[in-house]
């Protein structure tokens, strides 16, 4: 056997570090090199063993699944190869994390999700989804894919706060026909759909669906929704209604509870069919709910853990700051300044335009009418004068 270690090549790859361990696989950061100094930073996802070896199925299947997605909210896989007994798959590295991580670093700092975020989260799985489950062949046949192990440790996240669905590694192409042999079930417990847990193999989206309504509750409420031993969570299941499990989400973000409570329907029949609808009203849930996004959240988060300073104020996460309580906790914790509401300055009207008014006479003042007087009378005399001289001379003559 191979011992995986920093700094062994495998193919045109270098590995770097381990990222992560899985039941059958192990994923690492790794460094493509190629011709003309090419390098390139990307996950690689590695298996050893025969080519008979059972275990590669798995593998196989991830690399085909994604290639035939190709969805932004689904991790790419570039190329799958072999190098001896080595069976590796490249594929896209997303180095932010994935949900399950972050759901225990805000319960650990005693904060909750706001509306949108929780939302923001719900609407990018649904598109995942909703891309897998109308999935087309090379040829344009179509190729729907049910993930079937759908958890929030395999939904990983961007630094940029997108949402991307991973480890298709069980996905059923149900193309290939709805039912598989009864045995074993494949999968993770606590997120189960009923009927499989009831002995049915009629894998279609709407298992998925079951599965995204445990991780809307999981978040905002930041508990697992079934959690113990299978046997207490199989009875839990097949025992505790919907409108049970609902409760706790819709007291707190009662459009949602709604929501989380069709994808948790026990009759399949009764929960979402496909994630396209769920995606639909998600959308509409978000108009309506002022807040920010994903991406300010993590920002903030990482403020309150002293992993750097909080960012600016931009306009969107104002509006959050000043709508919402949970986001006013968490930029207060993140060591921002109190924001206060502007009140815009009220601009007068422009006077209406009026017709101008006459300037009213005002009386004459004492002054004013005495100095007329007098020049009145100067003037009478004047004249009285001048007709007695005419007089006069008239006479002489």
């Amino acid at each position: 056997m191979t011992p995986l270690t920093p700094g062994l090549d495998v193919d045109r790859y270098r590995l770097l570090r381990r990222l992560g361990r899985g039941s059958f696989a192990e994923v690492w950061l790794a460094e493509e090199r190629g011709a003309l100094g090419f390098r390139r930073r990307l996950a690689l996802k590695i298996l050893e063993g025969p080519e008979e070896d059972r275990r590669l199925e798995g593998l196989f299947l991830e690399a085909r699944v994604c290639a035939a997605i190709a969805h932004p909210n689904v991790v790419d896989v570039h190329v799958i190869g072999h190098t001896g007994e080595l069976w590796w798959v490249a594929m896209e590295l997303v180095e932010g994390g994935d949900l399950k991580a972050l759901i225990r670093r805000v319960a650990k700092q005693g904060l909750r999700f706001p509306a949108s975020v929780v939302i923001d989260i719900g609407l990018d799985i649904a598109r995942g989804l909703a891309a897998a489950h109308a999935a087309t062949g090379p040829d344009g046949e179509p190729l729907p894919i049910v993930h079937r192990d759908l958890k929030p440790a395999n939904v990983l996240i961007h630094p940029t706060g997108l949402l991307k669905v991973t480890d298709f590694g069980i996905a059923k192409v149900t193309s290939e026909g709805t039912m598989t042999a009864r045995g074993m079930t494949k999968g993770t417990h606590g997120y189960m759909a009923p009927e499989i847990w009831g002995g049915s193999r009629d894998f279609r989206p709407r298992v998925d669906l079951f599965a995204l309504g445990c991780i809307l509750y999981q978040v905002v409420v930041l508990e697992k929704l079934f959690s113990g031993p299978w046997i207490d969570i199989a009875r839990t299941v097949l025992e505790r209604t919907a409108r049970e499990e609902a409760a706790r989400v819709r007291a707190r973000l009662p459009a949602l509870g709604d929501v989380v409570e069709d994808l948790l329907q026990r009759d399949p029949e009764l929960r979402y069919q496909d994630a396209g609808a769920l995606e639909q009203d998600l959308a509409s849930l978000r108009r309506s709910c002022a807040g920010a996004e994903l991406r300010d959240f993590l920002v903030l988060l990482q403020a309150v853990e002293g992993e750097g300073p909080p960012p600016g104020l931009s306009d969107r996460l104002r509006a959050a700051v000043l709508a919402d309580g949970d986001w006013r906790e968490l930029w207060s914790r993140a060591g921002g300044a109190p924001v206060r509401e502007e009140v815009p300055v009220t601009q007068r009207p422009e006077p209406k335009s009026r017709p101008r008014r006459r300037a009213r006479r005002r009386p004459p003042s004492l002054a004013r009418s005495l100095s007329l007087g007098f020049v009145l009378a100067s003037g009478i005399l004047s004249l009285v004068a001048m007709v007695w001289l005419l007089l006069r001379l008239a006479g002489h003559g």
